[in-house]
């Protein structure tokens, strides 16, 4: 029932949050990381103790029991600005884990990915990119 009523408030202030200029819907999971999805057009479903979140940057399904909390933040958990004339390798993964790749350039990741949010292993440190 919990679990139901968060789903729901969240739902219930996306149409709030977006008339206040909230960019963003960060989750809050158990292991302490942040999962940020972009808030605009957001629709979560509920199924089997797991929460699907569909934005127009693709969807991420997470289960319940590793939330936390969620909440419309106006700056992405996580996602740095990175150099696009990079030339060190780069391990990049899905936000679910699954390695995608390794790619020479920045540039080479978004040639070959589709739009989305990706984990990007690297020589200089660990980051999020979107595009």
């Amino acid at each position: 029932m919990k679990q139901l009523l968060i789903i729901l408030a969240v739902c219930l202030s996306g149409y709030c949050a977006s008339a206040q200029g909230y960019q963003w819907l960060t989750f809050s999971l158990t292991d302490g990381s942040k999962l940020s999805v972009p808030a605009d057009k957001v629709s979560m479903t509920y199924e089997e103790g797991r929460l699907k979140v569909q934005t127009t940057a693709g969807s991420q399904t997470l289960n319940v029991s590793d939330l936390l909390a969620m909440s419309f933040t106006k700056v992405s958990a996580g996602v740095n600005e990175v150099t696009e004339n990079s030339t060190e390798e780069f391990t990049v993964f899905t936000l679910e884990g699954k390695e995608c790749g390794k790619f020479k350039s920045l540039d080479a990741v978004r040639d070959a990915l589709s739009s989305g949010v990706y984990v990007v292993k690297s020589d200089s440190g660990n980051f999020k990119i979107s595009f």
